[in-house]
């Protein structure tokens, strides 16, 4: 264990604790977004793109046309919407073609499809009906299925699995009071066997509930900005709205490709992708938000109508207030954005941590010891984050793709500096400053974003038609990313969290409260 839990309270300590266990099991898997954090982009983990096999796409095939169909003659999202309910009839319907037991191997009753296809389902299910990809994902994700898949016994998975395949719904119940986004605090718990489990968690399928949304919603701003005029020119020559289209685009390029790319990993295995999911959820679902944020902004009143008066006008029956809302719930569900920013920024630090724990806690000669072995890596790893690796770059074909990895590099040695600058600034009490960990998680987070955009350019290029579109969202997206972490690292430099973490504490304290006056509560 490399944290300290003894001066922290019982149920500090018991999420830690339950946190750390399951980290020791995977630490020796190698991660790309871990390596950023080191100085250390692990391009083969990357590059190539591992892109879907044949095989393995048109083994989903069959399940994804019949989901569409589903969706389309049973569920009205609109309804759904209004009433709260998904109706008795498309649960019987999703639960006829399997949607309850996507990954669900077929000796259990299930479909036993990857990863990739079960995101490529949800792909579909968050670009029409945010409240059925929600039920599905739950049922699937933090329900039963997925902790028996990976920690059940023979005998219990024989037993569950094909009920839930079947639809019996199942749920982690975090909704219960005093318990939130931390499980260790459940009262109700079962009794322990003696050993170890460790469950892995799919945020990986809200990032592909928000591909999905993505889509929709680029598809309906293209629609609205093309059609409409103003001043004598359609919105999409605006600049303003242009803008905002062509982000769209490159965002969903690139969360196609982080969730494409962490999918891959889930189905061969062979590395510990614990950030990289969390960045995926992290990134994608905050991005989603924005996208659905413009496309309201860009249809202007129409897009805060629902969908009955919008059919009375003769418009299009899609409520983007709707969207906007099923966008915005993804920001909370599994574990909201500023706590996957704390647990990322843990796993930063944890090869840090392993090294400085040793010197502070033990005997007098194991601690020298410690510090030996500590100054030895430092006096090797420091320097070298300051020394440009050509050699371990991938092989780019595209010059402004190879500029893009080039940059990848040398600013994953930038990161790993000013991470290790931070520490030795503040010690310990490093992990106190959650906006200073929480700039460095999004500067990484970033370069995650743009490798695998790139990764999956690259890819088009050699072996798809649409190759040179990719290169130009690849690019598009890359340049602002750049923008994004220059502004992190400036912010670092001179920010004012100190002044208003003070300030906070004023306010809750009651000091402001004349800036509330006058209103009815």
């Amino acid at each position: 264990m490399s944290v300290d839990t003894s001066k922290m309270s019982e149920g500090k300590r018991a999420t830690m604790e339950l946190a750390e266990g399951a980290r020791d099991l995977l630490r020796d898997d190698p991660s790309f977004a871990a390596g950023l954090f080191m100085g250390r982009a692990l391009w083969p983990l990357v590059w190539p793109f591992p892109e879907q096999s044949a095989d393995d796409h048109l083994a989903g095939m069959p399940f994804l046309a019949d989901l569409e169909r589903v969706l389309r003659e049973h569920v009205d999202p609109d309804e759904v919407g209004r009433s709260g309910e998904i109706s008795d009839d498309a649960v019987r319907e999703l639960a006829k073609i399997g949607a309850f037991g996507i990954k669900i191997p077929l000796r259990y009753s299930g479909l036993g499809l990857s990863q990739t296809n079960y995101c490529r389902a949800i792909m579909l299910l968050g670009s029409y009906c945010g409240s059925t990809m929600a039920r599905i994902v739950t049922h699937q994700s933090m329900g039963m299925s997925q902790s028996l898949l990976v920690s059940g016994t023979e005998e219990q998975k024989k037993k569950y699995l094909p009920r839930v395949a079947k639809g019996e719904m199942s749920v982690f119940d975090l909704t219960k009071t005093g318990v939130g986004s931390d499980p260790a605090r459940m009262d109700t718990l079962a009794d322990p066997d003696g050993q170890h489990f460790v469950i892995k968690d799919d945020c990986l399928a809200l990032s592909a509930s928000c591909v999905g949304l993505t889509r929709r919603c680029l598809t309906l701003a293209r629609k609205w900005a093309s059609e409409r005029e103003h001043r004598g020119a359609s919105n999409g020559h605006h600049a303003m709205i242009a803008d905002k289209i062509a982000r769209m685009a490159s965002d969903l390029f690139a969360m196609e490709a982080m969730t494409l790319l962490a999918s891959a990993h889930v189905d061969d295995g062979k590395a510990d992708i614990r950030m990289e999911v969390a960045m995926c959820k992290m990134w994608c679902t905050e991005a989603a938000w924005r996208v659905a944020n413009d496309t309201v902004q860009i249809h202007g009143g129409r897009g805060y109508e629902t969908a009955s008066p919008l059919q009375a006008h003769g418009e299009d029956r899609v409520a983007i207030e709707r969207i906007m809302r099923d966008a915005r719930v993804n920001l909370l569900f599994r574990e909201p954005s500023d706590l996957m920013r704390l647990y990322i920024a843990r796993e930063a630090l944890d090869p840090h941590s392993r090294r400085a724990q040793p010197v502070m806690n033990g005997g007098l000669v194991s601690r020298i010891k410690a510090a030996g072995a500590a100054a030895l890596f430092y006096g090797r790893w420091y320097p070298r984050q300051w020394i440009p690796r050509r050699g371990a770059l991938p092989d780019v074909s595209d010059p402004v793709l190879r500029a893009h990895v080039l940059y990848i590099a040398r600013t994953s040695r930038r990161l790993a500096r000013a991470l290790f600058h931070s520490m030795a600034r503040h010690g310990p009490k490093l992990e106190r400053e959650q906006l200073t960990l929480a700039r460095y998680v999004e500067i990484g987070t970033e370069l995650f974003a743009m490798a695998a955009a790139c990764s999956r350019a690259q890819w088009m290029l050699l072996h798809d038609a649409h190759g040179r579109q990719a290169l130009t969202l690849a690019d598009q997206f890359c340049r602002g990313s750049c923008a994004r972490i220059a502004e992190g690292f400036r912010a670092q430099r001179g920010n004012c969290d100190r002044a208003g973490y003070r300030l906070a504490q004023s306010v809750l304290k009651g000091e402001y409260n004349w800036l509330t006056t006058d209103i009815v509560t």
